[in-house]
């Protein structure tokens, strides 16, 4: 699950399809962040696209209660 979390956090679209290939799920958390919550948080917009293309759940909330919407907006991250 790290891989996955790490390469969305890093907006690594390759890592992303490489990790699901691999069978990682795209739900799966680590102890905070979802896939899409991590891009989420690090303005890695490449990797949104990616994951939202892959169908990662806007609405999954990580083990701290946040949705990716909530993680970017407080971030100060705007559409873009």
């Amino acid at each position: 699950m790290w891989s996955l979390i790490a390469a969305a956090r890093n907006d690594n679209v390759a890592g992303i399809q490489a990790s699901l290939a691999a069978g990682l799920p795209l739900e799966g958390s680590n102890a905070e962040f979802t896939p899409l919550t991590a891009a989420a948080h690090a303005g890695a917009c490449r990797a949104l696209r990616a994951l939202l293309h892959e169908g990662a759940d806007v609405e999954k909330r990580g083990s701290l209660g946040c949705s990716p919407l909530g993680r970017a907006a407080g971030r100060g991250y705007e559409e873009g």
